[in-house]
């Protein structure tokens, strides 16, 4: 084994470094970068500052837009019949009156199930499943009343004074065949 370095290699070549060192470097070649760095963001400045012209409208735009806007205006000011959707028709006081009776023999139902099932009645209507405005409910002695109003007519139901099914057949039934 031998001790040091060996004899037919200079000593300063032993000192290992990257592979991209280089030996020496002088300090024009840091110039040369820090010049082509500056130059270039000079460059991008200027780009930047420099602006861009719009492009133009296509000719045939102009004619198009004004012909549009013409249109839009007469079928705004005077509608042809063609344009003029037909408004629904509101439903007859008759048939208003009719659905509010099946809705509180539909609801009415819905609590008389909750009674079988939980052995009491509902402190309200939400308790029995049922979320619905215009229709109210109130606890009145062993049973409950559902009463809503439609114009100036009262439709109520009271099951202390009958039982549901027969209300329904006299209200609901009855009128939906006669009516």
């Amino acid at each position: 084994m031998t001790e040091g370095p060996s004899q037919d290699r200079p000593v300063d070549k032993d000192q290992i470094k990257p592979f991209h060192a280089k030996e020496a470097s002088t300090g024009q070649e840091m110039a040369d970068v820090l010049s082509a760095v500056l130059k270039h963001a000079a460059e991008r400045d200027v780009a930047a500052k420099k602006k861009t012209a719009a492009k133009p409208q296509p000719i045939w735009m102009l004619p198009l837009g004004l012909t549009l806007s013409v249109l839009a205006g007469f079928l705004i000011v005077a509608p042809p019949a063609w344009v003029v959707v037909n408004p629904i028709a509101a439903q007859a006081p008759e048939d208003q009156m009719q659905n509010v009776r099946a809705a509180i023999v539909l609801y009415g139902t819905k609590i008389e199930n909750y009674r079988s099932t939980e052995g009491r009645l509902p402190q309200t209507l939400a308790e029995a499943g049922v979320t619905v405005t215009g229709i109210d409910y109130t606890l009145q002695g062993g049973g409950y009343v559902l009463a809503a109003t439609l114009g100036d007519r009262d439709v109520v139901f009271n099951s202390t004074v009958e039982s549901l099914r027969d209300w329904g057949l006299r209200e609901v039934v009855n009128l939906g065949i006669s009516g």
